[in-house]
């Protein structure tokens, strides 16, 4: 039986950039879904991994950003006590790991979108919703300015996603082309 890793390295996901320079978020992300992930083939055995992958990235994507929704108030009082204590200039030393999570999943999230050559639009309104819960709860390191690049980060790993999808055949990729020529 497979885990989310080995699933999550069948696609590749273990190659992108945004994953391999976090190795932390991605032990905690595997320790705390392999059972969800392993309740969830049990119950579909006829679904597919990604299509597993899928469900347990999304309900991931809506923990986390519910995580930081509720944590708001608890991550402003430890920032502004390590401010007062420690001062500003070492705020920086200090992440708030809800948000790294949070980022970490929705890499993997749109990644994932892309292999499955899931919608563009769709993938683009999720990496605003997440840009946005990050900087409305103040999150250090990012804000306004700073969120677009974080945005197109997002949709680096939704189209490395989509680069690595299975060929779609000829007529397929001419009635897309069609498709957004006549939008």
């Amino acid at each position: 039986m497979t885990n989310i890793g080995q699933a999550l390295s069948t696609i590749e996901a273990t190659e992108l950039i945004e994953i391999k320079n976090r190795p932390q978020q991605w032990r905690v992300f595997c320790e705390h879904y392999d059972s969800i992930f392993t309740l969830a083939r049990t119950r579909n055995a006829e679904a597919s991994d990604k299509q597993l992958l899928l469900g347990v990235l999304t309900k991931a994507h809506i923990e986390a950003l519910v995580q930081i929704e509720n944590n708001e108030k608890s991550a402003n009082v430890v920032r502004e006590a390590i401010a007062t204590h420690l001062g500003k200039e070492h705020q920086h030393r200090f992440t708030y790991q809800g948000a790294e999570q949070l980022i970490f999943i929705t890499h993997l999230w749109l990644y994932l979108q892309g292999c499955m050559n899931m919608d563009f639009s769709l993938a683009s309104d999720y990496a605003d919703q997440t840009v946005l819960t990050l900087t409305e709860h103040s999150l250090p390191n990012i804000s306004e300015p700073s969120s677009q690049p974080l945005r197109l980060a997002f949709m680096a790993s939704f189209y490395e996603g989509k680069n690595r999808a299975p060929n779609q055949s000829v007529l397929h990729k001419l009635s897309q082309k069609v498709k957004q020529w006549l939008s």
